[in-house]
Order: structure tokens, then sequence, then C-alpha cells
């Protein structure tokens, strides 16, 4: 893959460490791919994050990266339909992106990024099995 200069910060060379495993580096390139590539009017994006309980902050750094990704990537954000949403059962929104963040015994970390449009999702979803890998 070819880099390109560009201000999304979930592929520079800081996020980028020993530490990051080589699914984890597919995962965040085939999202940022399709998210270049995806130029649909009535397509729409969201993250869910699952990690366990122990984890301080929600939504994860990555899940915020992914949705931060979006928005540099292409202008496309579309607005939901809900109209009512008392205990933000929709998530956070972080650059117009709804992210999810779930805490589950028995998880370490899961990123999943869906993009639906008419007739059509694809998911995108890494599963870590282990702390040092984030």
């Amino acid at each position: 893959m070819t880099r390109k200069s560009t201000s999304c910060v979930i592929w520079s060379p800081i996020y980028e460490t020993w530490r990051t495993g080589h699914s984890q580096l597919l995962h965040r390139r085939g999202t940022y791919e399709a998210f270049r590539r995806d130029r649909s009017p009535s397509s729409a994006v969201e993250v869910i994050e699952t990690h366990h309980p122990e984890k301080l902050d929600a939504p994860s750094g990555t899940a915020a990266r992914i949705a931060e990704a979006r928005r540099v990537t292409t202008a496309i954000v579309l607005p939901d339909e809900t109209t009512a949403d008392p205990d933000d059962a929709r998530g956070a929104t972080v650059s117009g992106i709804p992210v999810h963040a779930m805490r589950v015994r028995g998880f370490t970390a899961s990123q999943e990024v869906l993009l639906g449009s008419t007739g059509e999702i694809l998911s995108l979803r890494h599963n870590s099995a282990e702390l040092r890998r984030y």
C-alpha cells in the first residue's frame, strides 16, 4: 500500500508501535481504505468497541481515531433519524459518527466498524486476546 500524505492520525508513526499486531494494522488499513473509497451518499458508519470492565476511558482512543478517520477521508456523514435518545442508547458521537462503548467481562479488546449502504453491510472487526497489543 502506497502511503499518501494525510492528516489522519490513525496511521501516524507514533501510533504504529512495536506492540501493534499485524491483524490490528490490517484492520486499521482496511477500515481507512473502505472509508476512502466509499462515496455513496446513502452510506452510514457505526463503530462498536468492546473492552474488559477495568478499562477506564469510553469510548476508547482507538474507536475515536476510527471515527476521526471517517471525517478526514470523506465529508459524507449521514444524519441519524433518531429523535428520542434520553439514555444515550445510540452511544457517543465522535466526529459525527456514533461510537458504542461496551464493557464486558471476558473481553480484552475488540473494535468493529460497520459501513451500511442500501442493500449491503460491510463489517470490519479486530479482536485482541492480549492487553499488550494496545
